[in-house]
């Protein structure tokens, strides 16, 4: 099965063989809309951490993602913010094919991943953030309480 985004000239296991997209699972976070009324940082950062709960939840190893620059700087602070384990990367050395840019009009068009944690013994990633197991994941990252505000 492919993402969205892959397209026959555009294929992620390519792209990244290290990620062994042939054994492990991945996902696509796609566009993202909110009406203006509505928009700010802490909605912005609690459907980020909601989105990568439920895909820790569903055994996703990597996520992948096709936004405008702009929109994935938003996304690699958000990450760090939170004090995600891994980095939001976002790829400058890939260039999306023109198809792909021309959809989206005028903005740049960036491509990103971002590794999840799993529950694996052998994964150093794990150790290094302290994380063994998913709950213990969700009460150390995933659902940070805020007063006057119920979380994710």
């Amino acid at each position: 099965m492919k993402l969205p985004l892959e397209e026959s000239f555009f294929q992620l296991k390519a792209l990244f063989p290290e990620y062994e997209l042939n054994k492990n699972s991945y996902c696509e976070f796609g566009r993202l809309a909110i009406l203006n009324p509505h928009r700010s940082k802490d909605l912005l950062k609690n459907i980020v951490k909601a989105l990568c709960k439920k895909s820790v939840e569903r055994g996703y190893r990597y996520l992948f993602s096709m936004s405008p620059e702009q929109q994935a700087r938003c996304y690699r602070m958000i990450i760090q913010a939170i004090n995600f384990p891994h980095p939001y990367i976002i790829h400058n050395n890939i260039e999306l094919p023109q198809k792909m840019q021309s959809e989206c009009g005028i903005l740049k068009m960036k491509l990103s991943s971002l590794r999840f944690p799993n529950t694996l013994e052998n994964d150093s990633s794990l150790h290094q953030s302290k994380v063994a197991t998913p709950g213990k994941y969700y009460g150390n990252f995933m659902e940070t309480k805020h007063a006057n505000r119920k979380s994710f």
